[in-house]
């Protein structure tokens, strides 16, 4: 459906934007590296759900709960790169 395309293309826009901060040398390497795993994860299971058929929840699911695990730990990975760096 529109809903889980625009989903995955949030995804895909998500992971550029996260590496910003590596990018303006905000971060580190850690972070840098870090969160393009992340990103890669995430809009790996977005694609997962978007090819689920429609009333298959247990992998829309999985998308739910990993944006809901994605922002967190973006934020976690961002602040031990800060203070280990």
């Amino acid at each position: 459906s529109n809903i889980k395309l625009q989903i995955f293309i949030y995804s895909l826009f998500m992971i550029p934007a996260s590496l910003l901060f590596y990018y303006f040398r905000i971060s580190g390497l850690f972070y840098g590296i870090s969160s393009l795993l992340v990103g890669i994860w995430f809009s790996r299971e977005a694609y997962i759900g978007l090819n689920t058929i429609d009333g298959d929840y247990s992998k829309v699911k999985k998308v739910y709960y990993g944006s809901l695990f994605y922002l967190p730990l973006i934020v976690v990975l961002l602040i031990l790169d800060l203070l280990f760096a």
